[in-house]
């Protein structure tokens, strides 16, 4: 997750957008779906995937 922010933040969307998707199915695969850490994924996937980014 941390790699995906830091795409995003340095612009390269399509990047972050992958590493983010990495991120959510590795939480899938060991984490209750109710962890705080599955959110934070979504939430991530989210902003990486929206048409205005927030600076």
């Amino acid at each position: 997750m941390a790699t995906a922010t830091a795409l995003h933040g340095l612009g390269r969307r399509s990047e972050a957008e992958a590493a983010a998707r990495q991120a959510l199915t590795a939480c899938e695969q060991f984490l209750h779906p109710a962890h705080r850490r599955m959110q934070e994924a979504r939430t991530l996937l989210a902003r990486t995937t929206a048409e205005d980014p927030l600076p």
